[in-house]
């Protein structure tokens, strides 16, 4: 953490996990924290939950998903409503800002029900699928996957971020998977010599990494600009990201003629799209950039 605070350039993001087995999980973590005085301006924290409830349910610690729900909200909505009930999870709340899931990604998914049951029906033995859950952006670490379930040259990130996925490259468990006191500037180097990427994918990749990030609307203006939060050209300030205009409008073009696509196929779901061109600006579907620029730009 020191490390950080004396770097000029960067910010981190911890995953630190909660599991969902009992319902104390929350305050201990919340006190090795603040009785380790683990936190700084650098840093903000992401909850990882892993995906165990099979593992979980074969051991009977619990019954249902709806236990694993239920112990890894139940305390943040107590604590919302009564900061004293868990004060020490209110000082750590305040560097919390969002949750991950993890899990073997080469594994198989089959759809098991034909309508998913809601939590406290779920008791089968099998795990609920990602599709259970919502995901918004893809942080990868391809030199942890390499160790753990996919060979770096079969990792998708490349495939991935080709198609115009949200995708960063981050980093997992640096302690037992990287081998410098920098692990982040080892996951991009060895990316940039083993799927031959130039500076601009480079500097693409480095700018999801902070629109993705959940640190606050001034330092994310600080390293990429004032009007970050628009979509393709419009929110870029080449001077701070690196990334060539040309690379964003197209990669802005190419979603809005994909969402024009989906649009005729279903004409009930076409809204207007902020800064779309006149050509698809009645056919696009909603998007959450789309909702989020609403809410941000200011009206004059």
């Amino acid at each position: 953490m020191t490390d950080l605070e004396q770097s000029k350039y960067q910010n981190c993001e911890w995953r630190i996990s909660i599991y969902g087995r009992s319902a104390d999980e929350w305050d201990k973590l919340a006190r090795w924290v603040i009785n380790n005085k683990l936190y700084s301006h650098n840093v903000r924290w992401l909850i990882q939950i892993p995906r165990l409830y099979d593992v979980y349910k074969a051991s009977g610690s619990i019954d249902t998903f709806e236990d694993i729900v239920v112990n890894i909200f139940r305390p943040l909505f107590e604590v919302t409503k009564d900061p004293s009930s868990h004060p020490e999870l209110h000082v750590f709340l305040q560097r919390v800002i969002g949750f991950d899931t993890v899990d073997d990604e080469s594994k198989v998914e089959r759809r098991i029900y034909k309508k998913y049951p809601i939590p406290r029906l779920w008791n089968t033995k099998q795990s609920p699928p990602y599709s259970y859950w919502q995901q918004i952006g893809i942080a990868m670490s391809p030199l942890s996957n390499n160790a753990l379930f996919l060979t770096y040259e079969r990792n998708p990130l490349p495939d991935f971020f080709k198609t115009g996925l949200n995708v960063s490259l981050s980093t997992d468990d640096p302690l037992q998977f990287h081998f410098t006191k920098e692990p982040l500037l080892e996951e991009y180097s060895v990316a940039a010599h083993i799927y031959k990427l130039p500076q601009s994918s480079l500097a693409e990749l480095a700018r999801n990494s902070v629109i993705q990030s959940g640190f606050e609307m001034e330092i994310k203006r600080h390293w990429l600009g004032h009007q970050w939060y628009l979509q393709g050209s419009a929110g870029n300030d080449i001077h701070k990201t690196n990334v060539p205009d040309i690379r964003l409008a197209f990669r802005h073009q190419t979603l809005l003629a994909e969402l024009d696509m989906i649009g005729r196929k279903n004409p009930a779901s076409r809204c207007t799209s902020v800064g779309a061109t006149p050509e698809v600006r009645n056919v696009v579907l909603p998007s959450i950039d789309a909702v989020a620029t609403l809410a941000m730009v200011k009206k004059p």
